[in-house]
């Protein structure tokens, strides 16, 4: 946990809250909603991913113990992590089609509820899926609420800052269990996934991949590397191995940060804190 010094829930009216929900751990900031300052942030990593009741479940005993949850912030974002999404151009979506859409493409759980998120600065549209569970959990603790994948707000930042670069560009965003990756080359988007692995070596295969079938040079793509990917040694070992051309990702520059939150790589909370970024 790490708190900046003028965090106060006397004024909790003028702060939001972001919570990220992966399959095998939370995370939450509460900012100044006019100021975009970080005031607090918490992390919670569990051995093994949980299904969507179990993730539910812990999330309430979570919560349980964090009263300031309950707080009357100003609005709350929920960055939802799953591998059940596609995005499609805004110039093809038609409303009241995203389950057709995603059902066909990938797996979709008949409890789930299917979102559509837009992104009008790439004018694409993230389908995506959310536990109708949780869904209606957050709708009863907030009234004014907003869902989003998880990667949408990263992906959009990110390629705000590289779509004029001529070399091909990788993103990847670690997680414990899967990882996504974005795949620009010459300005246009040639892949956006998620791969469940369960080794080292699934890993660094499936990233891989995706560079060999779009014919990219492995040894000349740059490389955006976001998640505690330093926290699994043999990932970052394959990593680093076969990939030569890594920075970390930034973190969004409309957001103040103070010095408590400087020992932090700056990789680290980059999904967490762009979500908080958005608009």
């Amino acid at each position: 946990m790490i708190k900046d010094t003028e965090f106060n829930l006397t004024y909790s009216k003028q702060y939001e809250l972001a919570v990220l929900i992966e399959s095998a751990g939370f995370s939450f900031t509460a900012y100044h909603a006019k100021e975009k300052k970080i005031l607090f942030v918490d992390e919670y990593h569990f051995e093994e991913s949980l299904d969507a009741d179990a993730l539910l479940n812990k999330l309430e005993e979570i919560l349980k113990k964090n009263e300031f949850v309950y707080a009357p912030f100003y609005a709350c974002k929920v960055g939802i992590s799953t591998p059940v999404f596609t995005v499609v151009p805004q110039s093809l979506f038609e409303d009241g089609t995203e389950r057709k859409l995603l059902s066909s493409l990938c797996q979709t759980s008949a409890t789930a509820s299917v979102e559509t998120q837009l992104l009008p600065s790439l004018e694409m549209n993230f389908l995506y899926e959310i536990p109708l569970q949780t869904k209606l959990f957050f709708k009863k603790q907030f009234l004014r609420l907003n869902f989003s994948h998880s990667f949408s707000y990263l992906f959009q930042n990110w390629f705000s800052q590289i779509k004029n670069k001529t070399t091909a560009q990788y993103l990847l965003q670690f997680e414990a269990d899967y990882f996504y990756v974005a795949l620009i080359k010459e300005g246009k988007l040639f892949c956006i996934n998620a791969f469940k692995y369960n080794t080292p070596e699934d890993f660094i295969y499936y990233l891989l991949f995706v560079l060999e079938t779009h014919k990219v040079d492995n040894l000349e793509v740059e490389l955006t590397l976001y998640g505690n990917i330093q926290e699994h040694p043999k990932h970052n070992e394959l990593l680093t191995t076969y990939i030569k051309n890594i920075s970390y990702g930034k973190r969004p520059t409309n957001l103040i940060l103070s010095d408590a939150f400087n020992p932090l790589p700056s990789n680290q909370l980059g999904t967490l804190l762009n979500l908080a970024s958005c608009e």
